[in-house]
């Protein structure tokens, strides 16, 4: 994540501006056309006002407007009389929220003449979208199988769901690794298989939750050996696998769990192509694996697994010179 990244995720925003006059002051000329300008280093930004009452305008729209974290000035102006005079906080804005999302501030500008503004408007920490996705999927992840159960109430629109349900199948699938209980891997392939519903193939994310989906079903064939589950498995990496390009840096590890795949459908049925795909796979995914990289000893090790499970079958001793 970039430094620009964060900065905007601890953003703070002023909105629901009101200025206010003073009775005396409300037949002054200049605040016919009031208006406000907050000062910024990248360029000022005006707010437009609407004369609500004879003392008092409120901001014409509700957009927010991005507070520089070093203090906010504030210029009253009038594009017949000029500058009016100003306002200023003059510390970090977050002091003033004091731990809360929100507050109501209230300014004093010193104006030209004797005129006195006083403005108030609401000032509080902006939430990006990513922020506050990254933050839903967390709740989600305290309690994965409960969420998977309301899931059907969001909305398949929902930017966040796909991403939380494939979270929550990765969360279960780790469950399951440490309690082998069957109900643990179904939820997870329930969640990843959701998922990939509310995905379309042009999804840069498809081909990751196909491979998530893949490994999972493979995790339930080694428990259970139900062979439909090891079919699913090599059919979810193989769409995984073709939708990579060349040259991608995940390449050699998806190679490497198919190939493993196919090595155990081979083990559980015995058939001599699956063990044949096995060794390609697994013999591309060494041949892609660097000097030095942390998984290239089990892909050799898996490799040399493949090999001699094909020299037991056929008595080839170039297989176990392998």
């Amino acid at each position: 994540m970039s430094d620009n990244s964060r900065a905007e995720k601890n953003e703070i925003h002023i909105h629901e501006i009101l200025v206010q006059c003073t009775k005396q002051d409300a037949d002054r000329p200049e605040l016919n056309d009031l208006e406000l300008v907050v000062i910024k280093a990248q360029g000022n930004v005006p707010i437009q006002l609407t004369r609500v009452s004879g003392t008092t305008w409120k901001q014409r729209n509700q957009d927010s407007i991005r507070v520089p974290p070093k203090g906010l000035v504030l210029v009253a102006t009038s594009e017949r009389h000029g500058d009016l005079g100003f306002g200023c906080i003059e510390e970090d804005p977050t002091k003033f929220l004091r731990g809360q999302e929100d507050s109501r501030c209230n300014l004093q500008l010193e104006g030209e003449n004797g005129l006195a503004l006083s403005i108030s408007f609401r000032l509080y920490k902006h939430v990006s979208n990513e922020t506050r996705s990254q933050s839903l999927i967390e709740q989600m992840l305290a309690d994965p199988s409960m969420v998977l159960k309301l899931s059907s109430l969001v909305p398949d629109d929902n930017p966040v769901k796909a991403d939380g349900l494939n979270a929550i199948g990765a969360k279960l699938q780790e469950k399951f690794a440490t309690t082998q209980d069957k109900a643990d891997i179904d939820e997870a392939i329930n969640a990843y298989e959701k998922a990939l519903r509310l995905l379309s193939a042009d999804d840069a994310r498809f081909l990751v939750f196909q491979h998530d989906a893949g490994m999972a079903y493979d995790d339930r064939f080694l428990r259970f050996g139900n062979i439909g589950d090891i079919n699913m498995a090599i059919e979810r990496l193989q769409i995984s696998l073709t939708m990579l390009p060349k040259g991608d840096e995940k390449l050699p590890a998806v190679q490497n769990n198919l190939g493993s795949c196919f090595a155990e459908r081979f083990a559980h049925t015995g058939n001599m192509d699956d063990l044949t795909q096995s060794i390609q796979l697994q013999q591309q995914a060494v041949e892609l694996t660097p000097e030095g990289h942390a998984d290239l000893p089990s892909r050799l090790n898996n490799l040399g697994n493949s090999f001699m499970h094909r020299f037991e079958r056929t008595g080839d001793l170039h297989d176990i010179g392998q």
